[in-house]
């Protein structure tokens, strides 16, 4: 599995209906699934920093959104980026890659 992020955005009110907004149509949960091909590729969901050093040093316990890719879409990087950059249009952050470097 990898992850991407979206972090330094508004707060995790804003992420979690910017989430509903591109996801429309999937129900109440905190987990969004992203499909290709009918077939789950990856899930998006608020988190929280756990390390100060990652992020370009945003604060412990700050919202992110945080991207999960495993399985048959390990190499769909870009398309997860493409979710990720309509998120950041909404609310605004940056994109980190689970080295914490950023891509976007």
């Amino acid at each position: 599995m990898k992850s991407y992020f979206l972090a330094a955005f508004k707060s995790e009110v804003a992420a979690s209906e910017a989430l509903a907004s591109v996801f429309v149509g999937q129900d109440e949960s905190s987990t969004k699934v992203l499909f290709l091909a009918n077939n789950p590729a990856a899930y998006f969901y608020v988190g929280k920093v756990n390390n100060p050093d990652e992020f370009e040093g945003a604060a412990c316990n700050a919202p992110v959104i945080q991207a999960d890719i495993g399985g048959t879409y390990y190499n769909e990087d870009a398309r997860i980026i493409e979710v990720l950059k309509r998120l950041q249009g909404l609310i605004g952050g940056a994109i980190f890659n689970d080295d914490g470097v950023k891509v976007g």
